[in-house]
């Protein structure tokens, strides 16, 4: 195995998670759409990204719950509508008469359509949480449920492995976003380095990697800077895929993944590393990666699951 894999929490499966989801929406449906057929109609709205891993196992897992549902009820069904873009979500709301819209991969996505959803009073899913919880949350977005894991436990994991390891300083590595990102997730490190004696040494943010003409040439300057670091334990919080794999390739060129030097990644790159080539992960040897763990031995996880395969 190139990478090891550190569970930090039990979570629900996906299976649940959905039932949950159904049970919810069917909960505020009761002014649903009649169709023609005496049958209530309730139409929800997605936005994933379905250009992405995590966003097809999204659209499945939805299409799966769903499809499950309809085919009990008899006089009461659901109907998805998929859009990739936060921006799309009154548009959506207008045409499609949307009753509720889950999904959301980032904090700001679901903030934005948490103002649309205030203002035209349909409730919002966010499958995404910020870092930090913002002051009168509630108030300022009534409309908005948010449905993550608390990042706090994945941050209390890494600042464990940094003081096993005893690692005095570290170098902190995230690629921003569209929107502007939630660099919440920085200050959560820090607060827990620094209740065990460790700092961060240095903060390397990359633009977004979406933003860049020649994403290899920038990766290369940024890691010839880390260099110069004193530090080589190099902790990778958020990155897209294609960031991560210039990062690992330009940091192995520069000899930063040998035995002087420690990597970790957290689960939003992790759970993303099923879908690489081998090339990817062999310059990622060495590298830690933080994943929720899930228990695979229930007999409605497999039944979930195999629905994927």
């Amino acid at each position: 195995m190139l990478f090891s894999s550190l569970s930090f929490t039990s979570l629900p499966t996906l299976g649940f998670f959905f039932r949950i989801l159904i049970f919810f929406l069917l909960k505020t449906s009761y002014g649903a759409q009649p169709a023609y057929n005496n049958e209530k109609v309730t139409n929800i709205g997605a936005i994933v990204d379905i250009t992405s891993r995590i966003g097809k196992e999204q659209k499945v897992a939805m299409e799966i719950a769903a499809q499950n549902f309809n085919n009990k009820s008899k006089n009461h069904k659901l109907s998805l509508y998929f859009q990739d873009s936060a921006s799309s979500a009154k548009q959506m709301i207008e045409e499609k008469k949307i009753e509720m819209i889950v999904g959301m991969k980032t904090w700001q996505e679901a903030a934005l359509v948490g103002k649309v959803g205030n203002r035209t009073q349909v409730p919002v899913i966010s499958l995404a949480a910020p870092s930090i919880t913002p002051p009168l949350m509630q108030l300022r977005w009534p409309f908005l449920i948010t449905m993550a894991n608390d990042l706090s436990y994945e941050i209390k994991c890494i600042a464990d492995l940094v003081c096993a390891y005893n690692w005095r300083k570290v170098v902190v590595i995230i690629e921003d976003d569209e929107y502007g990102g939630d660099m919440g997730i920085i200050n959560l490190l820090n607060e827990a380095l620094q209740s065990i004696g460790s700092e961060i040494e240095s903060r390397l943010v990359l633009p977004p990697y979406s933003s860049l003409s020649d994403p290899k040439t920038m990766v290369l300057d940024e890691i010839v800077k880390l260099l110069q670091v004193q530090s080589r334990a190099f902790i990778v919080l958020r990155s897209s895929l294609p960031m991560v794999s210039h990062l690992f390739r330009e940091a192995k060129k520069q000899g930063l993944l040998d035995s002087d030097s420690a990597w970790i990644i957290t689960e939003s790159i992790t759970s993303l590393l099923g879908s690489v080539d081998n090339s990817v992960i062999s310059s990622m040897k060495g590298t830690l990666g933080i994943k929720s763990y899930y228990s695979k031995t229930s007999s409605s996880y497999k039944a979930f699951y195999s629905r994927f395969e």
